[in-house]
């Protein structure tokens, strides 16, 4: 993508240029069409280099930071608890996640679905809440990471299954600890629709 708009760039600044000479050539001597012929020299440059850096500014504009919002599609059940959830599926919901959430109620969070299962690991990077990770093999609970702070380090720490595990549920902070989740419970995940798995 860079050398395509290097090349466009250069394209416009030699069109530029050869207007210069061809004015140049023309009307040697005369100061006024030298004048216009330099500044037509500059707009070149100046518009090849806007060429260039505009892809640049217009993806920082349209990286906005929001965080994405999908569809209640599961719910878990705790007890006699129910946990509304979205369901991140894809490689690129999983990617974003809960990043630049800036609240999570106590009975929402995001279910992961992996599927084969895999180790997975997990970090806090763009996350702006305290947050409970559990790492779930068929909705057993085999590994915690309680009260993952947001990441202000870098690198970012990151938080392990340790083995492989299907589903990833992540909770607002202190959940695991209101709720008397431990290693070995079990989380009933019941869909609302029909959820479509990572392949």
């Amino acid at each position: 993508m860079a050398n395509l708009k290097r090349a466009r760039s250069t394209h416009l600044i030699s069109f530029a240029n050869l207007k210069v000479q061809g004015l140049n050539s023309r009307f040697i001597g005369n100061s006024w069409i030298n004048q216009v012929a330099n500044n037509l020299d500059r707009i070149g440059w100046i518009l090849g280099i806007l060429l260039v850096l505009a892809p640049v500014f217009l993806t920082l504009l349209s990286s906005s930071h929001q965080p994405q919002s999908l569809s209640i599609s599961a719910k878990a059940l705790v007890d006699n608890q129910v946990i509304e959830l979205e369901v991140a599926s894809t490689p690129q919901q999983q990617a974003v996640g809960l990043m630049y959430r800036t609240d999570l109620p106590a009975n929402r969070g995001m279910l992961f679905l992996f599927n084969p299962p895999q180790t997975v690991n997990f970090w806090m990077k763009n996350v702006q809440i305290h947050l409970d990770i559990l790492f779930l093999k068929d909705g057993v609970v085999k590994a915690i990471a309680p009260k993952a702070s947001p990441c202000t380090t870098t690198p970012c720490p990151t938080y392990s299954s340790g083995i492989p595990v299907n589903q990833v549920l992540e909770l607002r902070g202190g959940q695991v600890e209101r709720l008397g989740l431990k290693i070995g419970s079990r989380i009933t995940i019941q869909p609302l629709n029909h959820i479509t798995q990572q392949k």
